[in-house]
């Protein structure tokens, strides 16, 4: 029992933490600021794609994670803020979100209609314009909504 505990243990807690804000842009494992959440970002044989795996407390029977595909050919990146929220952005999935709660996983699509509360300075500073065009349209609506 303590020889198999080590085995998911010792690989989990080998793989360096992020910094909150810290922008990721190369494939490989990355575990969030408080170490509860791996990222694991695989480029395929041919270069065309990226497998994202993301996962809650890996290596137990109830890990909460999530699975998707992005495309690696074009420009990408991912994130951590400070609540374990991760944040990416890949061409044809546009900005999105991830996150693990008690109750469930979510992942979020990012549009004009929401999604960017919190959202890191650093993240949102690296996205590409047409995203931070978005941001901004969305942001207008809310200064609207309260005056």
């Amino acid at each position: 029992m303590l020889i198999a505990l080590g085995l998911v243990w010792y690989p989990r807690h080998k793989v360096p933490r992020v910094v909150v804000g810290q922008i990721i842009t190369d494939t490989g494992t990355y575990r969030s600021p408080d170490g509860t959440t791996l990222l694991t970002l695989r480029r395929s044989q041919r270069d065309d794609t990226i497998s994202v795996e993301v996962a809650a407390h890996a290596g137990t029977p109830n890990a909460a994670g999530s699975k998707w595909e992005i495309d690696g050919a074009q420009p990408w990146l991912y994130t951590f803020d400070a609540d374990n929220k991760l944040w990416g952005y890949s061409a044809d999935q546009g900005p999105h979100s991830w996150q693990a709660t008690p109750e469930s996983n979510r992942f979020t699509s990012i549009g004009i209609h929401g999604g960017w509360e919190g959202i890191p300075e650093p993240f949102l500073q690296a996205l590409p314009p047409e995203a931070r065009d978005v941001y901004d349209r969305w942001r207008e609506k809310q200064t609207a909504a309260v005056q």
